[in-house]
């Protein structure tokens, strides 16, 4: 049996470096003639883009994760295996960012970004079901909204990475966003009913 504070500890240092490294490609503009620095911002505009969506996300996917964490009463061998992966998947974000914000309308930029989305949602998912399986998340409300929230997202990623051959580039990137605010508002409702059924 591993440490579950131990490795919610690693999980929560690991995002935090991720989510720094991401503004470390956006580069302040050098040699701007004085009163264009606005046209030279906004040529990185699709930087700025790219950072502040893979932010949002990644700061869904940490919060999914915490509620996992909160929900197990203990990780074996195979859990903590699954929580590695799911962290090697969100230590490649930096990489995909800054490829989505630097080809931007490249449809392979958008699908590597979205397949590494889509895979640390399926690597999230892998570890919860497979904990679940285990008996070491006892059934409940929480449980049942956490999987629909991950599962949503998740499906949202990959079908938007499928879907790049039938829609603008664009209107794509802007449905994970979306998701993550849907899936916010849902949890934020549960936890309203939750309140008035404990009340």
């Amino acid at each position: 049996m591993y440490s579950k504070h131990r490795l919610e500890a690693l999980s929560d240092a690991i995002f935090a470096i991720v989510m720094t490294l991401l503004v470390l490609e956006l580069k302040v503009p050098t040699d701007v003639v004085h009163g264009h620095l606005w046209e030279a911002l906004r040529a990185d505009g699709e930087d700025w883009v790219a950072f502040f969506i893979t932010f949002f996300i990644s700061a869904r996917y940490w919060m999914l994760q915490h509620n996992v964490f909160k929900l197990t009463e203990g990780f074996t061998h195979h859990a903590a295996i699954l929580t590695f992966i799911f962290l090697g998947f969100v230590t490649i974000l930096p990489f995909s960012s800054t490829l989505l914000g630097r080809h931007f309308s490249e449809p392979l930029a958008l699908i590597l970004y979205l397949g590494n989305q889509g895979a640390i949602g399926l690597a999230l998912i892998a570890k919860l079901e497979f904990i679940r399986m285990r008996d070491r998340i006892p059934k409940s409300m929480e449980l049942t909204n956490l999987r629909l929230r991950l599962y949503t997202l998740t499906i949202i990623m990959v079908a938007c990475a499928i879907s790049i051959h039938f829609f603008p580039i664009r209107y794509l990137l802007i449905v994970p966003a979306v998701a993550a605010v849907i899936s916010g508002f849902f949890e934020r409702r549960n936890r309203r009913v939750k309140a008035k059924q404990l009340a």
